[in-house]
């Protein structure tokens, strides 16, 4: 006769629980079609590993679940139902029918979905009180974090000019052109002589900005007329163009200004910069913290070929 199969058995002892191996398995078939394109025996190296890590992160897990549950951690329905409107907004969901809908259509019951989120809380308030305290991130990490960020990003600049315009048609004569460009030539010699620019802007320029002397403040390159943008932005603060043609006229421009943009919304990147640290530093706290727990805690893995990540190499008996 033969003999009976084996449908499943203890893959894992954590204290008092036990893991089965069909729960390993289960996770890791999650992974199994991410693998195909791999050989057979890459495949089946691959999924050892991440068998390992599933055995390490469940054993993590049991542990933290044990304190939780010993240390009777609760969180109310208020605190369950703000953690699910804040997913909801960060999801743009506008009300709770299309949340439950969206849940439905990826096979969540709700009830098994706010007890999720309930656990989840839990885990949080377990974490931030376990390590918390020991996470200070500074303002000089975050920014230094922020300028290895900006190192790729090409620097943007406002300029603040004043200039003179001497109109004349796109469609004009020749001779009113040459008009128009003798009058920029001659304002032009004038600045060179020493004549205050915006003295001269007031009296000679056709522009709407003659009565502030051709100051037109701080504008950034892209949203000044080409010819204009790349006259002004070869300048070095104090220096004045010669005339340039657009199809609005002649321009004599004077920089007065140059300055980086800040990047935008840099405050608010620089506060998602600082909750990322304080993340990843609290996990590796919490790691630090669970392999001590390790130690004092009775581990069986009754896998024969397991082999512990690096991490945990030395935490499991």
């Amino acid at each position: 006769m033969a003999e009976p199969e084996l449908v499943d058995k203890v893959a894992i002892v954590v204290n008092d629980e036990i893991v089965l191996f069909s729960e390993i398995t289960e996770t890791l078939s999650q992974f199994a079609t991410k693998l195909q394109g791999l050989t057979e025996e890459n495949r089946a190296a691959k999924l050892k590993q991440l068998r390992d890590e599933i055995i390490d992160r469940t054993v993590d897990e049991r542990l933290m679940k044990q304190q939780i549950r010993d240390l009777k951690y609760t969180v109310s329905e208020k605190e369950v139902d703000a953690s699910i409107e804040r997913i909801m907004h960060q999801n743009n969901i506008p009300d709770m029918t299309t949340f439950r809908a969206v849940l439905r259509r990826q096979g969540l019951d709700w009830d098994e979905y706010r007890q999720k989120v309930s656990d989840q809380l839990k885990e949080w308030q377990f974490v931030n009180a376990k390590v918390g305290n020991r996470v200070k991130i500074s303002d000089e990490e975050v920014d230094e974090e922020f300028a290895k960020q900006q190192v790729t990003r090409t620097p943007e600049y406002e300029y603040h000019a004043r200039h003179m315009l001497f109109k004349v048609d796109s469609t004009a004569a020749e001779d009113q052109v040459f008009a128009a460009k003798m009058r920029a030539e001659d304002a032009l010699d004038r600045v060179r002589q020493g004549e205050n620019f915006s003295v001269l802007a007031e009296k000679l320029s056709d522009g709407p900005s003659a009565k502030f002397g051709g100051d037109i403040g701080f504008n950034k390159a892209k949203d000044m007329v080409p010819e204009f943008s790349k006259a002004m932005v070869a300048l070095q603060p104090g220096e004045v163009s010669e005339p340039v043609r657009t199809k609005y006229g002649f321009h004599i421009i004077l920089l007065e200004e140059k300055r980086e943009v800040a990047p935008p919304g840099g405050e608010e990147i620089k506060q998602r910069i600082r909750m990322q640290l304080r993340e990843e530093e609290m996990k590796r706290q919490m790691a630090i913290w669970l392999k001590d727990l390790r130690r004092k805690a009775y581990i069986e893995i009754k896998i024969d070929d397991y082999h512990p990540s690096n991490e945990q190499a030395n935490e499991v008996p």
